[in-house]
């Protein structure tokens, strides 16, 4: 599950990508977290969005069941790209040459379970193909000491070739052989392809907490930091990790749910 989002005639498009949870993939689990991310939790995030963008903006849900969506939310049918093999595989599909006919020329993607803590639209701002975050690589930290998140700005198609790679060949067999150097499974061909093969043709730039973005559970959880951090815009609950269990520790949480 994740977020789109793309300036437009003044505007930010934002979609939503949500789907519900099934017993089926080959590979990996669907979702990590316990809960489910149902209509009313998109609801709440089109308004936590509302509450801090400081531009008008568009919100899409790309759903497998729009039921109960607020009718401001517009909503567009989930592919089943890669459904089967579990994970967040159908992620990939961002980085194709189609998202330009579907989204448009540039977007800003984010987990579904991201927190937005105040005005985040000068993070669109690159000249680069991608701008993706960047965080601390918990797995193999001597080799390889960070790790793009599979979140960010695109420009649409730019780097088709992360689809294109994922695609050729068996995926299941791309993802065991990225997953010994990363965690994850867009995440971690995402690194693997950058960092480890080395053969990207598009640019890219890193951002995090210089510019905002903070993981909740590397910068909040395990240095003991309880309130926000005066620049944050964006908080990261990654993994298996989700903001309504945390309130009662973290009592800002609830200002933005």
């Amino acid at each position: 599950m994740e977020i789109l989002c793309q300036r437009s005639g003044g505007h930010v498009n934002i979609v939503v990508f949500q789907w519900k949870k099934y017993t089926s993939p080959t590979f990996l689990p669907n979702t990590l977290t316990s809960y489910d991310y149902d209509s009313k939790y998109v609801n709440s995030n089109y308004e936590n969005i509302g509450r801090v963008l400081s531009i008008p903006f568009k919100y899409y849900c790309i759903s497998d069941d729009p039921a109960g969506l607020s009718s401001e939310i517009e909503y567009i049918p989930l592919w089943d790209y890669l459904k089967e093999v579990g994970g967040c595989a159908r992620r990939m599909y961002i980085y194709s040459q189609k998202m330009s006919e579907l989204i448009g020329d540039k977007f800003f993607f984010a987990d579904l379970d991201f927190l937005y803590v105040s005005d985040f639209s000068s993070l669109y701002d690159t000249d680069k193909d991608l701008k993706l975050i960047q965080e601390k690589n918990p797995q193999n930290p001597k080799e390889y000491p960070f790790r793009y998140h599979p979140t960010g700005v695109v420009n649409s198609g730019a780097a088709k070739e992360l689809w294109d790679s994922f695609t050729t060949g068996d995926v299941v067999d791309n993802l065991k052989e990225s997953r010994k150097y990363f965690t994850g499974s867009d995440q971690s061909w995402i690194n693997y392809y950058i960092r480890v093969i080395k053969k990207n043709n598009f640019s890219i730039e890193a951002m995090g907490k210089d510019e905002g973005i903070y993981n909740f559970r590397m910068d909040h959880m395990e240095p003991g930091q309880k309130d926000l951090y005066i620049n944050a815009k964006i908080i990261d609950f990654a993994g298996p990790r989700d903001p309504r269990d945390f309130i009662k520790q973290y009592p800002w949480i609830k200002d933005f749910l």
